[in-house]
């Protein structure tokens, strides 16, 4: 409880002693008016150039964000991409991978010429049944 009561003492003491500083005594502005312009003065006898401080241009941010939403949005493609080649011949992994060396465009035309799975499963099926039954007509002689 002490220490409490102390803290609160201290951090009582140094906000009236910050407050006391900004309230402070006026700087006297035509005496350093006076000293800057006897320092140009000097430097321009030296043969130095005085470059007035420029204020400082802050970034505003707006490159970061588009590259950060460019990259979330490209990234989203070539999982949509992804997401149409996981029922294709291509496979979701290459789809994505196409899509994100190339285009997702490219990608998604990659895996939408691509034939489907069950489409080469009903094929695969359809040719075992015909090598089932050209072998049963050999077998009776036909």
């Amino acid at each position: 409880m002490k220490k409490v009561f102390l803290i609160t003492i201290f951090l009582a003491i140094a906000s009236t002693m910050i407050a006391q500083d900004k309230q402070g005594k006026p700087s006297n502005t035509t005496d350093d008016e006076a000293r800057v312009e006897e320092i140009i003065k000097e430097m321009d006898a030296q043969g130095m150039k005085y470059l007035p401080a420029q204020p400082e241009e802050r970034n505003s941010g707006l490159p970061f964000l588009f590259f950060l939403f460019s990259g979330i949005l490209y990234f989203g493609l070539c999982g949509a991409a992804a997401v149409v080649g996981s029922s294709r011949e291509v496979g979701a992994g290459w789809a994505f991978l196409i899509s994100l060396f190339f285009t997702p465009l490219i990608g998604m035309y990659i895996a939408a010429t691509s034939e489907r799975k069950t489409t080469i499963e009903f094929r695969k099926r359809l040719t075992e049944e015909m090598n089932l039954q050209t072998g049963l007509l050999k077998k009776i002689k036909i």
